[in-house]
This record gives C-alpha cells, sequence and structure tokens, in this order.
C-alpha cells in the first residue's frame, strides 16, 4: 500500500490531476485472485484525497498488459480527456526521484509526446546496474490511442502514427 501511495504522491508532484488506476492480474500471471486486496484500492483513492486528485478505479478480468494499458487511455476518454489534456502513464514500481509541475510544459507544447529523463535500476541477481534514459511517458489525449495488440512499447493513435516506439513521431 505504501507503494501506490508513493505512486500516487509523484504523480501529484508532475501535475497530473486525476488518476485512472486499473486493478487486475495480467491474463498469463499466476495466482488465484483476479483483484487486489482491497486495502490496495483504499491506498490509491486515500493518496488522490490528500492530494486532492480525482480518483478512478476500475477492476479487470482476464486482460493482456496491452489490453489493460488501452483500457487506460479509454478510461481517460471516458472520464472526458480532450486533446488539450495530457495522459501520464506511470505505474506503481516507478519512482519519480526529482520532478516539476510538467504542465507549464504542456501548455506550451506543439506535439502530441513529451520525453521524461528516466533512471532504470536493475536490482536483480543477473545485474546490479543503473541506466538513464529519455523515456516517453505523456502523450496528448488524441482521438483513438491505444496499445498495439503485439507490442506494450508501441503507441499509436487512431490514425496510425506511432508515438511511442519504432520509427515514431519526435517528441517534445
Amino acid at each position: 500500500c505504501d507503494l501506490l501511495a508513493a505512486a500516487v504522491e509523484d504523480m501529484a508532484r508532475v501535475g497530473c490531476t486525476d488518476v485512472l488506476a486499473l486493478d487486475g492480474r495480467y491474463r498469463h500471471f499466476p495466482g488465484e485472485s483476479w483483484t487486489s486486496p482491497p486495502e490496495q484500492a483504499e491506498a490509491i483513492r486515500a493518496a488522490c484525497k490528500k492530494r486532492g486528485l480525482g480518483c478512478v478505479i476500475e477492476s479487470v478480468e482476464d486482460m493482456t498488459e496491452v489490453q489493460k494499458r488501452t483500457r487506460l487511455f479509454e478510461m481517460a476518454y471516458e472520464a472526458g480527456a480532450t486533446r488539450t489534456d495530457w495522459l501520464f502513464v506511470s505505474d506503481a514500481d516507478h519512482k519519480i526521484a526529482r520532478a516539476r509541475d510538467l504542465r507549464p510544459l504542456f501548455e506550451d507544447a506543439d506535439g502530441d509526446t513529451f520525453n521524461v529523463y528516466g533512471v532504470e535500476g536493475d536490482t536483480s541477481r543477473f545485474s546490479n546496474q543503473t541506466q538513464g534514459k529519455w523515456v516517453r511517458l505523456a502523450f496528448r489525449a488524441v482521438p483513438g490511442l491505444h496499445v498495439h495488440p503485439d507490442a506494450h512499447w508501441i503507441y499509436l493513435d487512431g490514425d496510425g502514427r506511432i508515438l511511442w516506439g519504432f520509427n515514431s513521431i519526435t517528441a517534445e
């Protein structure tokens, strides 16, 4: 629960005004239950309330990672997102170490995607390295935003433009 509350705190620090969360294990992930314990959703709700953020949590069953990410974009449109809004993608295991309110940057942006600099740590038994890289985590709420059905790292708009992935459009 602490990890989820920290993730909400991080999203507030970068200027998010609403949090959309999707609960439910991935289709091929082992486990007995499709949903998380109720205290996890409550941790997200409490953290959102503390920061004055809107909060929508939905539970799903039997979805792949790609389907879940696309569903989150659909939830944004259902909540009223328009082309003037930006969608910031963050997983609960992401940690934003140094953040600032990105909204002024978004207001001046001409493009439809935004890169942020991220440092990823691998503390597995195979490696103990960190790697810094530019990561595309913010997307204008363009019509039809979705994740490619066969690749969780390719995001497309309704016209088929690649917003993230190989041969993608230029980011801010």
